[in-house]
């Protein structure tokens, strides 16, 4: 009974972490000197684009969010 508790708990936790990554929202910032930096949550994937380079690197995160 303890080895299917633990699994149990071990199966929530990676289904709570997977829910957390796909609600994290993927954003587009303008920086000072004029590019584009990507987001997702509070992580930087991409810095550097201008403003289409950093719309369809969104567009193409959030398509593949859709497909799973």
């Amino acid at each position: 009974m303890q080895a299917f508790s633990e699994q149990l708990s071990c199966y929530v936790r990676s289904s709570q972490l997977a829910e957390m990554v796909v609600i994290r929202m993927i954003r587009v910032k303008a920086t000072d000197d004029g590019t584009y930096t990507v987001y997702r949550g509070n992580f930087v994937l991409v810095s550097g684009l201008t403003r289409h380079q950093a719309d369809l690197f969104s567009q193409q995160l959030s398509a593949k969010k859709d497909d799973k």
